[in-house]
């Protein structure tokens, strides 16, 4: 496996899963703080609305160097829209493994192929 510290590979924010679209948003903010930097300053997304109901969330900015997944966390006051603001959302970060520019070439083969013929020579 691949550790968070590894220096070859970053670990970034790829995507999120919206676990419940909430009600009543209208302009939310989306937090990510980072546990590890303790700052909300490693990423950026910002909420899709339909209907008062975050339905997607894009990335702005994916943020790089992460050890844990970030916290996320939604603030609307609902002042755009006159109302109390929204609530109920739950979504988390999808991570993603990238290789560092810097990174070593991986001893480990992209792609290996079972032969069960008796003559052939198997990779592992």
């Amino acid at each position: 496996g691949i550790r968070t510290d590894d220096p070859d590979y970053d670990v970034v924010i790829g995507g999120f899963h919206i676990a419940n679209v909430g009600n009543g948003y209208c302009e939310p903010y989306i937090e990510i703080w980072d546990r590890d930097k303790e700052t909300t300053e490693n990423g950026e997304a910002r909420a899709v609305v339909v209907e008062g109901r975050i339905v997607a969330v894009d990335i702005i900015n994916n943020g790089t160097g992460f050890r844990r997944a970030p916290e996320i966390r939604i603030y609307d006051d609902g002042k755009a829209c006159g109302t109390d603001g929204g609530f109920g959302a739950r979504i988390y970060p999808i991570m993603n493994i990238i290789p560092k520019a810097t990174a070593k070439k991986s001893q480990i083969p992209i792609e290996v192929v079972y032969c069960p013929a008796p003559r052939q020579k198997n990779l592992f």
